[in-house]
């Protein structure tokens, strides 16, 4: 197999082969699950506002798709807690409590395995510290304080291929995928699923920024190994999959 068809191969499904893969998956084989979450650490904890306390300038789903569009333009004001926090919510939050167990969320999962783990770089959000890395926490609706890094935005920017316009947002949401979550339940098949669920994340944060007028842009070109890196991932079993700056709406 030459190395275009290698990499067309991961858009196909596995399913209906012999063995499955699900067969050969660790769940199949009795092996006890990996967490949902990655647990928080001893460090600072941000509470984040709910969901219903974020200012929608757009109520109807009609008009959030039909109005979504990626945007590069942001303006000089800063996002505000409550905005990000509603964001966070509509990506990644829960839709009910199970038991502590946070797999009910506002995105679809394959098998509501969930293997996204999201990053927010703030360097100019309201109510969170400038030039600081979080984790956000959807069973306890809270950002973890990961890390200070001198000139965040700088750093995004040269770990994105110097795309400029990508410092002059608020902040960067990242997500980064801890594959073993669906290779419990999928095995091989889970590189897929774990695509498809960035996806799934990255429409309902366009559409969650039409309807506060933020403005957000999925990236794909960046340099793995540096953006991996900026995050302290390993870049084997957590890695930088997808992401997008946030930022106030910069349009004429």
């Amino acid at each position: 197999m030459d190395s275009i068809e290698q990499r067309r191969a991961v858009l196909k499904s596995m399913f209906g082969r012999t063995p499955s893969p699900m067969s050969q998956a660790p769940q199949a084989q009795g092996a006890p699950a990996p967490e949902y979450v990655r647990p928080a650490r001893q460090r600072p904890v941000v509470d984040l506002p709910g969901p219903d306390e974020a200012d929608l300038v757009k109520t109807e789903v009609r008009t959030c798709i039909a109005q979504r569009q990626s945007r590069r333009q942001f303006s000089e004001a800063p996002l505000t807690l409550a905005e990000l926090a509603w964001l966070l919510w509509a990506t990644q939050g829960l839709r009910r409590n199970d038991g502590g167990v946070p797999r009910w969320r506002t995105v679809p999962s394959a098998g509501a395995r969930h293997p996204f783990e999201t990053y927010v770089a703030a360097w100019r959000i309201d109510g969170l510290s400038q030039d600081t890395i979080y984790r956000y926490m959807p069973a306890t609706h809270q950002l973890e304080t990961l890390a200070t890094v001198e000139d965040l935005a700088a750093r995004v920017v040269e770990a994105s291929c110097n795309q400029q316009w990508i410092g002059r947002a608020a902040g960067a949401v990242l997500w980064a995928c801890v594959p073993a979550r669906s290779e419990y339940r999928y095995g091989l098949d889970a590189v897929k699923l774990c695509l498809l669920d960035a996806g799934h994340i990255a429409q309902n944060l366009y559409l969650a920024a039409e309807a506060i007028d933020a403005g957000v842009c999925g990236v794909g070109a960046y340099d793995q190994d540096a953006i991996d890196h900026l995050l302290d991932l390993d870049g084997r079993d957590e890695m930088i999959v997808y992401y997008s700056p946030v930022g106030k709406n910069g349009r004429l």
